[in-house]
């Protein structure tokens, strides 16, 4: 019974065989691709079912794919399973489709280096940006100077809007150089974001924020006023000459009992150079005392006449007139006129104010009138054709 049942198994064997197309030999057992399963466990019998094509299985060491004894473990169209294509980069290496150099992988259609390539940097498809290289996989800076700002790579020496550090900008007329902002022409210099000839803008004379005053311009990098006597301070144009609170320079203040003289503060009451006013010079090498130029004798007053310490003009100074401490206090005398004449006080004759020294009507008094021939000489009718010593 048991061998009737074994040639039974052996005829359902056999006939099996010919049905898929293989040779059986019934020696051999079991046929060795019936059975064979790819790399995804899908039989690929039915990749060799090609009318007309059969592979003898006893002399094909591969796999048998469209009638064609293959080996699927280094061939590129067929690389593990019937069909499986390796793209053009890739070869078939133990039936997987591989990239020639081990380190590499494939992306899309190109075997990279995951670790250095700048457009598959770590992974596919992972690009890395300007000045940024690939480096074990990660993207860097390809300059050691550079710095990432806002996760880009800039040079920080060069780059205007990145200039030493990252945010620190130079403006949209301003340069970079080794980490400084700057301007291209040396005239100008940066001001906040702009570029300014410092020679010559009234907003920025001679230094960043430096603004003239409004009737000011600036020339050469200085603010210059309308005149000469003037110069800017705290905004306006001053006179330093006279100012006492800019004298000689702006913020040089006088003290109380002084006044500004060109540009020099001193004490009228006691200054020689400027006794009582400014500009008003004791001669002589006097002093001035209390305002008023103080003499010794007459040589110290250039012409005039020392006058218990004053100098004095004799012929005009009513309170020392023709002599020292001869005051004119006639009704003549008011604070409109001087009634002081060529040294002799005006009298009042007849409603009139006289010099009765001189005047021919009124010759040396009121009333004592000279003849026709005579003149008045110092209050003297003389002969008119006579000198007189004292005229």
């Amino acid at each position: 019974m048991a061998l009737g049942y074994r040639l039974l198994f052996l005829v359902l064997i056999a006939a099996m065989g010919c049905a898929v197309g293989y040779a059986i030999d019934p020696d051999a057992g079991l046929p060795e691709s019936s059975t064979v399963s790819d790399n995804d466990g899908s039989a690929d019998a039915d990749k060799s079912d090609a009318p007309g094509l059969s592979c003898d299985n006893s002399s094909c060491p591969g796999r048998c794919c469209n009638g064609v004894c293959i080996d699927h473990l280094t061939d590129r169209n067929n690389c593990g399973v019937c069909g499986k294509t390796c793209p053009a980069v890739q070869l078939c290496v133990n039936g997987s489709c591989k990239c020639e150099d081990p380190a590499q992988s494939l992306c899309i259609d190109e075997c990279v280096d995951l670790q250095t390539d700048v457009e598959n940097c770590g992974e596919c498809g992972v690009s890395c940006g300007e000045r940024e290289t690939c480096t074990e996989g990660v993207c860097v800076c390809e300059s050691e100077s550079d710095e990432v700002c806002d996760g880009v790579c800039v040079d920080v020496e060069t780059d205007r809007r990145n200039c030493g550090e990252c945010g620190n900008s130079c403006g949209l007329s301003g340069l970079c150089e080794d980490g400084v902002c700057g301007c291209s022409r040396e005239s100008h210099e940066l001001c906040g974001d702009e570029c300014i000839d410092l020679s010559l803008d009234n907003e920025n004379c001679g230094e960043c924020g430096n603004a003239c005053p409004d009737d000011a311009r600036c020339l050469d990098g200085t603010c210059k006023c309308p005149t000469s006597n003037e110069m800017p301070c705290d905004g306006e144009c001053i006179d330093i000459t006279s100012d006492p609170e800019n004298c000689g320079e702006c913020g040089e203040e006088c003290d109380d009992d002084e006044t500004c003289c060109n540009g020099d503060c001193v004490n009228l009451d006691t200054d020689a150079a400027h006794c009582g006013s400014c500009g008003h010079n004791c001669s002589g090498g006097r002093a001035c005392v209390d305002g008023r130029c103080a003499c010794e004798d007459d040589t110290q007053c250039g012409g005039d006449t020392c006058c218990d310490g004053d100098c004095v003009d004799l012929s005009s100074d009513m309170e020392n007139c023709g002599a020292c401490g001869n005051v004119c206090d006639s009704e003549c005398c008011n604070d409109d006129s001087n009634c002081c004449d060529r040294g002799a006080c005006l009298e009042e004759c007849n409603g009139q104010c006289v010099n009765t020294q001189w005047n021919e009507d009124h010759c040396g008094g009121c009333g004592k009138a000279c003849s026709y021939f005579q003149q008045c000489c110092a209050g003297t009718c003389i002969s008119r054709y006579d000198r007189c010593e004292n005229a």
